[in-house]
C-alpha cells in the first residue's frame, strides 16, 4: 500500500468509527423517543433531532463507502477491512 493509499485507508478506518458512532447515536435517540411517547411527553423536537442524526449518518455511510471503493473497488468489505487494518498497523 503506497502512502496515498495509506492516507485514504486511515480516513476509511476513521469513517468506519464515525458510522458506528452514528448508528449508536441514532439507536439511542430512537429509544429516547419511545420513552417520551410511553411517558406521554412531546416528541417533536426529539424526532427532529433524530431526522438530523439520520441525515448525518447517511452522509457518513456515503463517505465510508466512497473511501472503500476508492481503495479497492472491492465489494467485500471484510477483506478490505483486514487489508487496511494490517497496513495501518504496520505504520504505527
Amino acid at each position: 500500500m503506497d502512502s496515498d493509499e495509506l492516507h485514504i485507508a486511515q480516513h476509511f478506518v476513521e469513517a468506519e468509527r464515525h458510522v458506528a458512532e452514528g448508528e449508536r447515536l441514532v439507536a439511542h435517540q430512537r429509544r429516547v423517543i419511545d420513552k417520551r411517547r410511553r411517558d406521554g411527553r412531546h416528541t417533536e423536537l426529539a424526532m427532529y433531532l433524530l431526522a438530523e442524526m439520520e441525515k448525518s449518518l447517511r452522509l457518513r455511510i456515503q463517505e465510508r463507502d466512497r473511501l472503500r471503493e476508492h481503495l479497492s473497488g472491492d465489494a467485500r468489505p471484510q477483506l478490505l477491512n483486514k487489508r487496511i487494518t494490517a497496513a495501518v498497523s504496520e505504520r504505527i
